[in-house]
């Protein structure tokens, strides 16, 4: 009987340019070392099991608390911050509180490339991240039990592996298109407010989830460049000021600026020269902030 491929692996490479990532240093600077400790260990409980995922349930949560000596709640509003950093895959997460990224994928067939053994790898493609022309030859997708059928929507970059879901999928959009507009909106809306409350730490005033709106609507800005803005108002304010956060948005509207890359590429950092008197103008902000709403 042939001995069944290992899935996970001996060791993991670790960038060195590790503390130069944006995401981490935001991780940094909101948990301090106690966050990075947390990513790192649940990389290593990726990387030595499945792979190319592990699923954040009690046991992985005991885990961690048992040898990092943390407690379950810091734990969560770390994990939820990695993937709300986009360090995990944030929908993955939100749907099966499943832990990978495309970068975790990447590295891992990249080392089981390197071991020079050419056996092929089942993998459970409801939860395969990279495209089709990402993937290497000897990565099999495969469904595997133990998942809702639901994961198959965020087999989203592999849907050329399958025509007939693909074909499934555009006859179920098409028929709830118009149906779902109110629901979405409602649905973005508390998605936003939890994004930006995980951010500051602390639930929102029902004037600030006025302005979280607002944000969206007038500027078009997702929760997750308002969960940015907010995120950057604290660690350069010390506090949450719905006025500043409103000048990071209202800045990055102008230039056209709508993802997180764009914004990371864009301003780096927000400039730490408080001077600037857009962004400590409060009065004037506040009115700009809430005059919509």
């Amino acid at each position: 009987m042939a001995r069944p491929t290992k899935q996970g692996l001996d060791y993991f490479p670790f960038d060195v340019a590790f503390f130069e990532d944006r995401g981490i240093r935001a991780v940094k600077r909101r948990y301090g070392a106690d966050g990075l400790m947390i990513y790192i260990y649940t990389l290593t409980a990726i990387y030595r099991d499945k792979g190319y995922y592990v699923k954040f349930d009690d046991d992985l949560k005991d885990d961690i608390g048992e040898v990092l000596n943390m407690d379950d709640n810091k734990i969560q509003q770390v994990i939820n911050f990695l993937c709300e950093r986009s360090l995990f895959d944030n929908k993955l997460f939100a749907s099966d509180k499943v832990l990978t990224s495309h970068g975790i994928q990447l590295r891992y067939q990249k080392a089981k490339a390197e071991t020079g053994k050419k056996r092929d790898i089942e993998v459970d493609e409801r939860l395969w991240v990279l495209k089709k022309e990402e993937t290497e030859s000897f990565i099999k997708l495969a469904h595997f039990e133990g998942f809702p059928r639901k994961n198959l929507s965020f087999s989203r970059n592999n849907e050329s592996f399958s025509r007939e879901k693909s074909l499934n999928k555009s006859k179920v959009k098409e028929s709830k298109v118009n149906e779902m507009s109110g629901a979405d909106a409602h649905a973005h809306h508390d998605n936003d407010i939890k994004m930006v409350s995980v951010s500051i730490g602390r639930e929102l005033t029902h004037g600030e989830k006025c302005a979280v709106k607002m944000w969206r609507q007038s500027l078009g800005m997702s929760g997750e460049m308002i969960a940015l803005a907010c995120d950057r108002c604290v660690t350069y304010k010390g506090q949450f000021i719905t006025a500043y956060v409103n000048a990071i948005l209202q800045k990055w509207h102008r230039q056209g600026i709508c993802t997180v890359e764009q914004a990371n590429a864009a301003d780096g950092v927000l400039s730490n020269n408080k001077q600037d008197k857009s962004l400590t103008d409060h009065d004037e902000l506040e009115k700009l902030a809430f005059k919509n709403l």
